[in-house]
């Protein structure tokens, strides 16, 4: 028997959501078109400043748009067995949540990060990366007893709950050294966010209202999918056509060829973790024996450590390749790369970001060549702003 009730509401909605989509697209063609106008009337008022006003073309559009323009991916269904919170509509954690109630939430919402308030005030950031090394600390802290492995000495822990009670507000002080001296005015502009997250310091911030309270978000990724769908100003911009190979260096940004801080495929996951924390990095390639990248290892695959289940804690003693394989196997499909983002020396910033935008990545790694695959640059979404924000 056909609702057709029922069908005429499924109708109804779906006729909506197409409307909302539709709306989207055309809000983005308006931006574009608006940037694109802007550029001509500028650059037509005086040819003798063209080539300055190329150069800031880009960060003109960025200083028109107020940061709020930007919008979160939006929260799914609240799992009340996990008791996530949800602050105008942004995943969040609380400080005395602990850290395995806090990777639930990361997990379960499909997020990488998420804003820790302390009575309704924003203190930091947490991350995969942070609530795992989380755990190896307090691993490493108490140490085992003669005859006792670390991966066993790991699940007997696990058993006696010293992970499952570990509170995020043990670690407040370091997350506020990770993000909380750099909230946002909800006032300011996309130009201002992309210079506070282009000095190095931070990867993602959050936008306060007047009473500093937290009310939105602002990451690299988002802005750098902003910028790539501004194809009318790339396409302007000069350093968007120089090889990655060729770009200025930086503080952040060795000229190439670079030391790049790899990760052998045979380190067990624990061990490269020590890596990318004394390198203070979220993600290196993973290369062979003969230095040539065969993967790369970054915060999202730690999505896999399910605290509840212990045996997960195995993972960290597995061979990063191994690791990797059960990440692609596991976690949903196209969520992982099934190979490392690399790119050639004469590749353009522009398909960088192309690249950055299409397979939700952090970082490029720049190959010698394809027969020899060495990595010799790391361009991170970072990297790229502080490019893109250079005025001359």
């Amino acid at each position: 028997v056909i609702n057709n009730s029922t069908m005429a509401d499924d109708e109804q909605h779906l006729s909506k959501r197409a409307r909302v989509e539709e709306e989207k697209k055309e809000e983005e063609k308006e931006t574009s078109k608006e940037a694109e106008e802007n550029f001509d009337v500028n650059n037509d008022d005086d040819d003798d400043d063209g080539d300055e006003y190329r150069s800031n073309a880009l960060l003109s559009h960025l200083a028109h748009l107020n940061v709020t323009h930007l919008k979160p991916r939006p929260s799914r269904a609240i799992k009340e067995n996990h008791g996530q919170s949800f602050w105008a509509g942004i995943v969040v954690v609380l400080a005395d949540h602990t850290f395995q109630r806090a990777l639930h939430t990361l997990r379960d919402q499909g997020v990488l990060s998420a804003p820790v308030l302390r009575h309704g005030t924003f203190v930091g950031f947490v991350d995969m990366l942070f609530i795992v090394q989380h755990y190896l600390t307090l691993l490493h802290a108490n140490s085992p007893p003669p005859g006792r492995t670390l991966q066993e000495h790991a699940a007997h822990l696990a058993a006696q709950g010293l992970f499952e009670n570990a509170q995020l507000s043990d670690e407040l002080e370091r997350m506020s050294l990770a993000g909380a001296a750099h909230p946002i005015g909800q006032n300011h502009s996309l130009l201002f966010a992309a210079e506070l997250l282009a000095g190095g310091d931070v990867h993602r911030a959050s936008v306060v209202d007047h009473r500093g309270r937290v009310c939105s978000l602002v990451t690299e990724s988002m802005l750098l999918a902003h910028i790539g769908k501004q194809r009318a100003l790339l396409d302007r911009l000069p350093l968007a056509k120089v090889s990655v190979g060729e770009l200025p260096p930086t503080r952040f940004l060795e000229p190439a060829p670079a030391v790049v801080h790899t990760i052998s495929r045979n380190m067990c996951v624990h061990e490269a973790l020590s890596v990318l924390s004394a390198k203070c990095i979220s993600g290196a390639p993973v290369v062979d024996d003969r230095g040539y990248v065969v993967d790369a290892l970054s915060i999202r695959d730690f999505r896999l450590i399910e605290p509840e289940h212990t045996a997960t804690l195995d993972y960290l003693f597995e061979s990063v390749l191994d690791f990797k394989k059960r990440a692609r196997a596991s976690l949903p499909s196209g969520s992982v790369p099934a190979a490392p983002i690399t790119v050639l020396p004469d590749a353009t910033l522009h398909s960088v970001i192309d690249l950055m935008n299409q397979h939700h990545v952090h970082r490029v790694y720049v190959i010698r060549s394809t027969e020899e695959p060495v990595p010799i640059r790391v361009i991170s979404q970072g990297d790229v702003l502080r490019q893109l924000l250079r005025r001359s």
